[in-house]
């Protein structure tokens, strides 16, 4: 009996003890979730937040809470997410090396590892005018310098916020090729650890990647707790996504309807309150073939101006007129500038001397839903799921020990 008692004794010390180690820091729906993984998890994304734990934690509870509503709709038992989910499982099982610090991921594509890509992205449309174009470069340039001065990914793209210019930051797993464009792909598997890339372009825009550093020195994973969380990641990461995917399940008629209401409640930030020029700029060899040009292109559907200037103006071989059109703020164009806003003279273009614009000056440009709907449409989702997220944290009890919180990477 006295045996029965010290051994009875002796577990709840050792449960006391174990306790004391790894506190719970965290009850989500009733959910326990220790210091420990929490730490695992800032000390691998955590660096974007620049020290500022309450951002990363409430991030971090998004994702749990997500999945966690994913798990109420049942969405963990279906197949797609068992096949995907064991495909991670089982490739997580059979990890045994960590690729060698400074080598590519092309030199470690043979490993069965995972790789952390970081990047900002502007969007480019397809009938991206050359100027519009440009102005992404210029702004992505801006972006980089930002970037190298070890400003995060998240930060800097949220001071480069612009209508239809609007620089994303976002983070993803890549396990191996053929998984995202080719252009994209090239960049990456030449970058080692802990490198960005300049700004490239890609069919979908310009992108600045960079290869997030490694997480441990060892060799061999050795830790089966650290193995447990990087599942956890992977199965909250997933059934996320499947929650998303469920609650977005709308018909094309009705997303098409949510995103025109959204734009017509939220006009005002589709547009310019400054001077602009909407219109078209011409560069031509010669001031009568200019002249001529401006005059017959004034008379014609704004949409068949530029063709006509590349089937009737220019050949393959020969090109007599340079044209840009689209939309111009002050300082996006020095000719523009000078032209229509009065600027200083600028430098003459030896091959093209001779310029003319068509189009109007206005006080405050509103662009219309066609010309900004793939931005609407990046703000909507994102407006929805902040909405989703909102109502999750009403549905759930969620419970914060703030005292093991500060002790967060602080304890022996």
């Amino acid at each position: 009996m006295k045996q029965h008692i010290l051994l009875i004794i002796s577990i709840l010390v050792s449960i006391c003890i174990q306790a004391q180690e790894d506190p719970v820091l965290l009850k989500i729906h009733n959910k326990k979730i220790f210091r420990s993984e929490f730490e695992y998890s800032l000390n691998k994304h955590g660096k974007p937040f620049e020290g500022n734990i309450n951002d990363f934690l409430n991030d971090f509870i998004n994702r749990k809470i997500l999945s966690e509503a994913a798990r109420d709709k049942g969405l963990d038992t279906t197949s797609n997410f068992k096949r995907i989910y064991n495909y991670y499982k089982n490739k997580q099982s059979s990890l045994s090396f960590l690729p060698d610090k400074g080598k590519s991921l092309a030199e470690v594509n043979n490993s069965n590892e995972v790789f952390h890509i970081s990047q900002i992205f502007i969007a480019l449309p397809q009938d991206a005018s050359t100027n519009y174009q440009q102005r992404v470069k210029d702004r992505m340039d801006s972006i980089y310098d930002q970037v190298l001065k070890e400003r995060s990914f998240d930060i800097v793209a949220s001071h480069f916020r612009t209508c239809g210019m609007q620089a994303k930051s976002s983070k993803y797993v890549l396990s191996s090729r053929n998984k995202t464009y080719k252009e994209v792909e090239q960049v990456i598997y030449d970058l080692k650890e802990g490198e960005i890339s300049r700004p490239f372009l890609s069919p979908a825009g310009y992108y600045i990647v960079k290869i997030e550093p490694f997480q441990t020195s060892q060799k061999r994973i050795e830790s089966n707790k650290v193995n447990i969380y990087l599942l956890h990641e992977y199965e909250d990461g997933l059934l996320s996504q499947e929650f998303m995917k469920f609650s977005e399940r709308i018909s094309e008629e009705e997303y098409q309807k949510d995103l025109i209401n959204y734009y017509n409640t939220h006009k005002k930030d589709y547009s310019v309150s400054t001077a602009c020029f909407e219109g078209m700029l011409i560069q031509g060899k010669t001031l009568d073939l200019t002249k001529r040009l401006k005059k017959k292109l004034k008379k014609m559907p704004v949409e068949n101006r530029m063709k006509f200037i590349q089937t009737e103006c220019n050949s393959d071989s020969i090109l007599l007129v340079k044209a840009t059109e689209g939309f111009f703020m002050k300082g996006d164009d020095p000719i523009v500038d000078n032209l229509v806003f009065k600027g200083p003279n600028y430098k003459v273009d030896s091959q093209y001397p001779y310029t003319a614009i068509i189009g109007k000056k206005k006080k405050r440009k509103q662009f219309l839903f066609s010309e900004v709907k793939q931005q609407v449409e990046i703000d909507y989702q994102e407006t929805r799921e902040k909405d989703i997220l909102a109502n999750l944290r009403q549905k759930y009890n969620i419970q914060i020990n703030k005292s093991v919180l500060d002790t967060v990477n602080k304890h022996l």
